[in-house]
């Protein structure tokens, strides 16, 4: 585990009682976007890594506070790479702005070999509910977690 997983973990252990409102979920609690590729993902107790040949797309409900006024969301998504060379994969992060209907933030995280990266997307100063994130896995890469701090 990586030193900047490591303080990312404890900030969130921190956040409740600093920030408002954090939550942690396992990179397991995402799906595959389409089921028939469920058999090419594997999913353990840490997160979901696709073992097939080609991307497989997999699909992650975000768990967030939803307050009735407007307040700043970071939504961090660590990604491993068990790949010799590194790659990129696509990530789109989708709310529900009560002020601007459907928002979709993309990012492409760079991923160097055998490692693992973080994607942080930020809500700000907004009402938001709905949030999922949605990447497009290499082979042999996966998504471990995903953290959210809501501050007000």
């Amino acid at each position: 585990m990586s030193i900047r997983v490591i303080v990312f973990l404890f900030t969130l252990l921190a956040a409740p009682i600093a920030f408002g409102a954090a939550f942690f979920q396992a990179g397991a609690s995402c799906a595959p976007v389409n089921n028939s590729v469920s058999t090419k993902t594997k999913f353990n107790y840490g997160g979901v890594i696709n073992n097939s040949a080609g991307t497989r797309w997999i699909i992650c409900p975000v768990i967030h506070e939803t307050l009735s006024t407007s307040n700043d969301t970071e939504v961090v998504l660590a990604l491993l790479n068990n790949n010799s060379e590194a790659v990129e994969v696509p990530c789109y992060f989708r709310y529900l702005s009560v002020d601007e209907g459907l928002v979709t933030l993309t990012r492409s995280v760079a991923i160097s070999s055998n490692d693992e990266a973080q994607a942080t997307f930020s809500v700000i100063n907004e009402a938001a509910v709905g949030m999922s994130l949605t990447c497009g896995l290499k082979p042999n890469t996966g998504i471990w977690f995903l953290g959210t701090e809501t501050t007000y």
